[in-house]
């Protein structure tokens, strides 16, 4: 009889300490659960923050760009026509000849030769000579067009053995190719000598 009741006791006892290991077991893993709830709702909202501030951020974007009306591919187009043009035009007697090889990094080999002239053959002047780009004005046609079409407006200043001449008014019509990102189309529309009276 007492084995029987010893045999309880330890029973009672293994039973108790299963019941106390099984309490202090399931508490730490709810604190654990509790403290892993925690940082993932803080984390759930840092991203719900992000998320709305990349929203806003991508509708300001959107925004700017309606209302500058460039496109990334307007903006490549913008930097082709100016480096195009001073490229061309910025220029004196040493780059005088190697300014059109240069030139077809942004332009057709048909429209360099064409500006080059009809003999294609290009030699720098004997007297000192000096182009200088002043201001670049671009204005892209309204026309929705598979290329981009601008008209530039150059001021620029060209002199003769050191003296300038009055500063010049040149306006262009261009048009930028957007599969070679070069300009293919390039006519001098006008030019208009600024001089003032004395």
């Amino acid at each position: 009889m007492n084995g029987k009741s010893y045999k309880s006791v330890y029973l009672n006892v293994l039973l108790f300490i299963l019941s106390v290991v099984l309490v202090i077991t399931t508490i730490y893993f709810r604190a654990e659960s509790n403290e892993y709830m925690s940082k993932y709702k803080n984390a759930d909202q840092k991203l719900g923050q992000t998320q709305k501030e990349y929203n806003q951020l991508s509708k300001d974007y959107t925004e700017l760009n309606r209302i500058n009306g460039l496109s990334s591919k307007e903006m490549t187009a913008k930097d082709v026509i100016k480096n195009s043009f001073n490229t061309l035009y910025n220029y004196n007697n040493e780059n005088f000849v190697s300014r059109f090889d240069k030139a077809k990094k942004y332009m057709t080999d048909k429209v360099v030769d064409k500006l080059k002239g009809s003999g294609g053959v290009v030699e720098a002047p004997k007297v000192e000579i000096e182009k200088r780009v002043n201001q670049l004005k671009i204005y892209r046609e309204i026309k929705k067009d598979r290329n981009i079409v601008a008209l530039v407006q150059l001021e620029s200043t060209y002199s003769v053995d050191g003296k300038d001449n009055p500063k010049m008014n040149e306006l262009y019509r261009v048009r930028v190719n957007l599969d070679t990102n070069k300009v293919d189309t390039f006519e001098l529309l006008g030019s208009l000598n600024i001089v003032s009276e004395s």
